[in-house]
C-alpha cells in the first residue's frame, strides 16, 4: 500500500515498484526496514480493516498540514486507529504511521499526529530516527 501524489492511496505490487526502480525512474533507490512485532490475528484484522478504509483516499501534503497537523485533529476516531475520517488525505510516511498505529506498535503518550511522522522518523536512531524499538536494524 502506498500514497502517491496523482493516485492517492492504492495497493501496489512489489513487481510494479521494481519496474520503476532505475536511475532517472520514479525511484532510484528504495530502503526497506522490517517491522518487528508480534503479529496476532487481532493485529492483522485491524491492519486489514485499516487497509480497506484507507484505499482510495487522496494524497495530501502541504505546509499547513505539517505545521498545524498535530493540533488540528485528534488522530483517532472513537479510539480505533483503523478508522479513517471521510475526506482525510495522506502522504507516504503519514500512511505508514497510521498503519503502525492501527497495528498498535506506535504507542505515543503525546498522541503524536501521524502527519508529524516523516521518512526520517523511520530511520535508525543514529540517523535521527525515533522509533527504533519497532524497526529491525539495517
Amino acid at each position: 500500500m502506498e500514497a502517491v501524489g496523482d493516485q492517492g492511496v492504492r495497493m501496489t505490487s512489489w513487481m510494479n515498484v521494481r519496474e520503476e526502480l532505475y536511475p532517472g525512474g520514479f525511484f532510484e533507490k528504495i530502503l526497506v526496514r522490517k517491522l518487528v512485532c508480534e503479529m496476532s490475528s487481532e493485529k492483522l484484522d485491524s491492519l486489514d480493516q485499516f487497509r480497506k478504509n484507507a484505499l482510495g483516499h487522496k494524497y495530501g501534503l502541504n505546509t499547513l498540514k505539517i505545521a498545524f497537523g498535530g493540533m488540528s485533529f485528534v488522530d483517532e476516531h472513537d479510539g480505533k486507529h483503523s478508522d479513517i475520517e471521510k475526506g482525510r488525505k495522506f502522504f507516504c510516511s503519514e500512511l505508514v504511521a497510521k498503519a503502525y498505529k492501527a497495528l498498535g506498535v506506535i504507542k505515543d503518550p503525546k498522541k503524536r499526529s501521524c502527519c508529524n511522522f516523516y521518512p526520517g522518523t523511520f530511520a535508525p536512531r543514529e540517523f535521527g530516527g525515533d522509533i527504533d524499538n519497532i524497526m529491525a536494524p539495517q
